[in-house]
């Protein structure tokens, strides 16, 4: 019974032994890994990046295919606002055409009257966005015929 107990203990020692060593030929090694991500920030504007308005009737709203997609590229979120100039030109000592004469409709909102200057949209979340923007003229009598220019500025800001 002393032999079996013996030999029963050198067994276990042998196994406990044998798992104490394979565990301590664990060998563990660390990479890091670094990864440099740039900042992303882009506007532009396209399709195309001017509004002409050929044929105007002064009384009358005149819209048409007066679209400017405004496209945003950013890895943060971006303020977006604009400002807008009168509209100069036309036979000379004539008046300037204000900026409310022409409205806009940027994206999903409703049509505005320009005023000078505002904010689009608020604050835009990162990632690829694009905006539609279209634009109405209605001069009315006062002004001569000639050809006006005006500007419409937009300005992205990464917050």
């Amino acid at each position: 019974m002393k032999r079996t107990i013996l030999i029963a203990i050198t067994v276990m020692a042998l196994v406990f032994g044998l798992v104490a060593y394979a565990s301590g030929l664990d060998d563990k090694k660390t990479v890091t890994v670094t990864a440099n991500v740039p900042n992303v920030f882009s506007l532009t504007l396209s399709n195309p990046a001017s509004v002409g308005f050929t044929v105007i009737d002064p009384d009358a709203d005149t819209s048409g295919s007066n679209l400017i997609t405004v496209i945003l590229k950013s890895n943060k979120k971006v303020n977006l606002t604009y400002t807008m100039t009168d509209f100069a030109g036309g036979p000379t000592n004539t008046p300037t055409i204000p900026m409310d004469k022409m409205s806009f409709k940027f994206s999903t909102s409703t049509t505005a009257t320009a005023l000078p200057a505002g904010t689009l949209n608020g604050s835009v979340d990162r990632g690829n966005n694009s905006y539609d923007t279209s634009f109405s003229f209605k001069p009315g009598l006062e002004y001569e015929e000639g050809t006006y220019t005006g500007s419409m500025i937009y300005t992205a800001t990464q917050l």
